[in-house]
């Protein structure tokens, strides 16, 4: 765990990233537009093909929602794909370990999916047996 030092009372979790059950969740902007979902899918290809665990969100909820999501399921990096991204390539990148929460950084994809790639050497890597699409998969919640 680490502490936030602007905030020394508040604690973040983290798991190493190795052991993250989801390495990365792509967050379309709007899965209305398939070319949005194409681009996370094949993102995401290109990432598990390295090793890399990646999730896509597609559920129908607004963007912070996803995000705020993300951010609770301990996820250590959340890319939000939109237009602007799907043209350029370029991602923004926010990282669960950066400072700056609601920023993000811009990144290629290519020496991104070559970081997270370099992060995992050494370490076992193995797919987790979930669908890949989020709206598929079984959402576990205490009642109380």
């Amino acid at each position: 765990m680490k502490k936030d030092e602007a905030n020394p009372d508040a604690w973040r979790p983290q798991l190493p990233f190795f052991l993250s059950p989801s390495h990365c969740r792509l967050i379309p902007v709007s899965i209305a537009k398939p070319e949005q979902m194409a681009y996370c899918k094949e993102l995401m290809k290109k990432m598990q093909e390295k090793g890399v665990r990646a999730e896509i969100d597609d559920r129908e909820l607004m963007l912070k929602k996803k995000v705020v999501s993300a951010g609770k399921m301990w996820v250590p990096y959340i890319l939000v794909v939109g237009d602007r991204e799907v043209a350029s390539h370029k991602l923004v990148v926010r990282g669960r370990a950066d400072r700056d929460e609601g920023k993000g950084k811009v990144e290629g994809e290519a020496e991104f999916i070559e970081r997270l790639a370099r992060m995992l050497e050494g370490y076992p890597q193995q797919r987790l047996p979930l669908p890949s699409l989020l709206s598929q998969q079984v959402i576990f919640s205490r009642l109380l």
